[in-house]
């Protein structure tokens, strides 16, 4: 088989031709509703859609062409024509003139499609209080190549946290996406983790159309497991977000959020731990203050008294020498004994006992001959 071998420049000039002049796609009147525009360097960029199919449009210098001021919502004709960038290799349409004529109906779907779930009370069946404070096991469900997940997965490598993560995989925009997020849910509570995380990063209104899905939703809501979600940019709140537990702006500050809440307890535990290390640091200050003032008070206490015991002994000790006999002796007194005890009476005495009489300067013994 023969092919046409052609380079990038060769193909996006033919496919251009072919944009531009054969298929006469130069003047157009397409109509749809608004679901997302902004402004960039003068230039409009809008989506129109309709049921769920999307057309992105531009508008350049539309300063210049009396473009009405649009706004998501609006029902609107825009004339222009579809143009292929060939440097870019991108098919989109260009818009000259836009008529605005109302309101669309996607909005408002949208709303009212909320509003009864309001109604019905399912925003108030999971609840945040419902996440654990421990977590170990948290099971992620996103596109496994997005830049949501890797996002995640850098935050998680440079934060700390106490848990393991399981990702599932799964499609979260397009046709499928819905039926993909259900599944997901349902393998995701296989793994018995301690909460759920379902995230996707921004992107175009209509890209969020299956977190808007009553099936997606309603398998958050069967869902007994807790279930967060990251999905979008900030202003991307969607029916998914609102039956989870907790939504957040984007899937950075779901799992910055997430990390900072898996270790919030052991972080009490380390406060409460410095509370009592300071406790127990401040005590023992003030026992060792109160150990060293009952020691002092201790030694004052001591030497009071053995200044008080010392002249009560050197008192006593004066009165004793005083009253010592054999302090007497001297005077010309005797102490004497009768079988080496005092003599304190002539009635213990016999002829011819034996007594010891001692005198300052040495003892000598006597005979008694007679007692009278």
């Amino acid at each position: 088989m023969d092919y046409l071998r052609i380079s990038v420049s060769e193909f996006n000039a033919l496919f251009a031709d072919i944009i531009h002049h054969q298929l006469q796609l130069n003047r157009l009147c397409i109509h749809g509703e608004v679901t997302q525009v902004s402004t960039h360097n003068q230039h409009v960029y809008l989506t129109l859609s309709e049921n769920q199919c999307h057309i992105p449009c531009v508008i350049y210098n539309a300063h210049h062409k009396s473009i009405p001021v649009i706004a998501t919502g609006n029902y609107c004709d825009i004339i222009g024509a579809y143009r292929y960038l060939k440097y870019k290799g991108q098919l989109i349409f260009s818009g000259e003139s836009v008529t605005i004529h109302g309101r669309g109906d996607h909005l408002l779907r949208r709303s009212q499609q909320l509003q009864t779930y309001a109604d019905a009370g399912k925003f108030a069946i999971k609840v945040r209080d419902d996440i654990p404070d421990i977590i170990e096991k948290i099971v992620l469900i996103t596109a496994p190549d997005s830049a949501a997940y890797h996002d995640i997965k850098s935050i998680l490598s440079k934060t700390m946290h106490t848990f393991e993560t399981v990702l599932v995989p799964s499609t979260v925009q397009g046709a499928l996406a819905p039926s993909a997020l259900c599944e997901a849910i349902a393998a995701a509570r296989l793994y018995d983790p301690d909460l759920i995380c379902v995230s996707r990063g921004g992107g175009s209104d209509h890209d969020f159309d299956c977190f808007f899905s009553d099936d997606v939703a309603s398998a958050i809501l069967d869902t007994p497991t807790p279930i967060i979600c990251g999905i979008g940019h900030e202003i991307n709140t969607t029916l998914a977000c609102l039956c989870a537990n907790a939504h957040f702006e984007t899937p950075t500050a779901m799992i910055q959020w997430l990390a900072s809440h898996s270790t919030q307890r052991l972080s009490d535990y380390v406060q409460q731990l410095q509370r009592i290390r300071l406790s127990i640091a401040n005590t023992r200050h003030q026992l060792v203050a109160q150990i060293a003032a009952l020691n002092q008070r201790g030694k004052t206490h001591i030497t009071n008294q053995w200044h008080t015991y010392s002249h009560q002994v050197g008192r006593l000790t004066e009165q004793l020498h005083q009253k010592n006999p054999l302090n007497r002796i001297g005077n010309g007194y005797a102490y004497v004994t009768h079988q080496k005890k005092p003599l304190c009476s002539v009635q213990h005495l016999r002829e011819n006992d034996t007594i010891t009489l001692r005198l300052p300067d040495g003892t000598c013994k006597g005979v008694v001959v007679h007692v009278n």
